[in-house]
């Protein structure tokens, strides 16, 4: 596993500083364009729903070598700049990359009646259960993003040791692993902007599946959230079988899981997280498994630094392709020097 002390410290980019300037510009900073987007694959679940997961396979890859598995955070997609940026990487390492869409998003939303939410950590193991099919052999590392790092987080807490052997690694970026502590930092003044944001897209998103699926939500549309919290109490927690708000940040969030985790795990945060309140992560108890990073500067998945240190800007896209590549049967290409400089 890789020596966290060897690596890099994040320097922002210049006049970008702030957890807010880094969060925004992490967000809208352009993705070079990529024509080769992988193989989907429809991966039916116990309840009648199905997932859709799209495989980037390396024409250098072979069974047996590593899979990475990239799971978004709230309000994303298959197609958000960080799962495409990392899947485009990884796969020019010759590492097969995997971003999987939350049920009910992206190219998975006319495939489920239910919608996703932070707890659905079988959601996950699903797709590596799926993954374990098509190469029984390869070693599995999970990534996730933001909510779905709380996920991965839950999900490799709630494995015992023999459980899913082939997922033998995690990272969870930016992860809101006290759910209520992140719904809470959304209201305060100055975060509001983030909570109109989100409660705006996951609305629409609703909107959009229940146009496509009129099975769903039936009756769930009794009047319209103006907080992420409101829209958790209504939309969320009925939805996903909780009695409450409360009761589904109670019961969905990965913090009381921590201290049972058994694989090499990694959480990188920033400690100017707009979104994520730091001191979730920091007083939350670790299993020695567990390492942690938590950077001065970066915002929620920004990490936007400055020009020469890597390829390109993106110091946390380099520094998870270090880690992932220090570990056991990575594809014998994965080496930095075979990766041209892109946007």
């Amino acid at each position: 596993m890789l020596d966290l002390a060897q690596i890099p410290p994040f320097e922002p980019m210049t006049g970008i500083r702030g957890g807010h300037a880094q969060t925004i510009l992490g967000a809208y900073w352009p993705v070079a364009r990529d024509s080769d987007q992988g193989a989907k694959f429809l991966i039916p679940l116990d309840d009648g729903d199905a997932i859709v997961a799209h495989d980037r396979c390396p024409a250098s890859w072979q069974l047996g070598q590593r899979i990475v598995l990239l799971v978004h955070g709230l309000g994303g997609s298959h197609v958000s700049s960080y799962m495409r940026r990392m899947s485009s990487k990884l796969a020019r390492l010759g590492i097969r990359a995997v971003r999987m869409d939350l049920r009910g998003v992206g190219a998975g939303m006319p495939h489920a009646r239910h919608p996703y939410h932070g707890g659905r950590s079988d959601d996950v193991q699903a797709v590596i259960q799926y993954l374990v099919s098509l190469a029984p052999t390869s070693p599995i590392t999970a990534v996730g993003y933001s909510l779905g790092g709380n996920m991965v987080l839950k999900l490799l807490g709630e494995l015992n040791r023999d459980e899913c052997p082939t997922l033998d690694s995690g990272i969870a970026v930016c992860p809101p692993v006290d759910l209520r502590a992140g719904s809470e930092g959304l209201a305060r003044l100055g975060n509001w902007i983030y909570d109109k944001f989100f409660v705006k897209l996951l609305f629409s998103q609703l909107g959009q599946r229940l146009r496509m699926r009129p099975d769903a939500f039936r009756g769930a549309f009794a009047r319209r959230p103006r907080t992420l919290r409101e829209f958790d109490e209504i939309f969320t927690a009925p939805l996903g079988g909780f009695r409450s708000a409360h009761d589904y940040y109670a019961r969905a969030s990965a913090g009381p899981l921590l201290s049972r985790i058994e694989r090499p795990t990694w959480i990188v945060a920033a400690a100017d997280d707009p979104i994520v309140p730091i001191d979730s992560i920091r007083q939350a108890t670790m299993s020695d498994q567990v390492q942690v990073t938590a950077t001065r500067h970066g915002g929620h998945l920004g990490f936007v630094g400055r020009r020469g240190r890597d390829a390109d800007r993106h110091w946390l896209d380099w520094r998870l392709m270090e880690w992932i590549a220090a570990l056991p049967r990575c594809n014998p290409l994965a080496n930095f020097e075979l990766v041209p400089a892109t946007t």
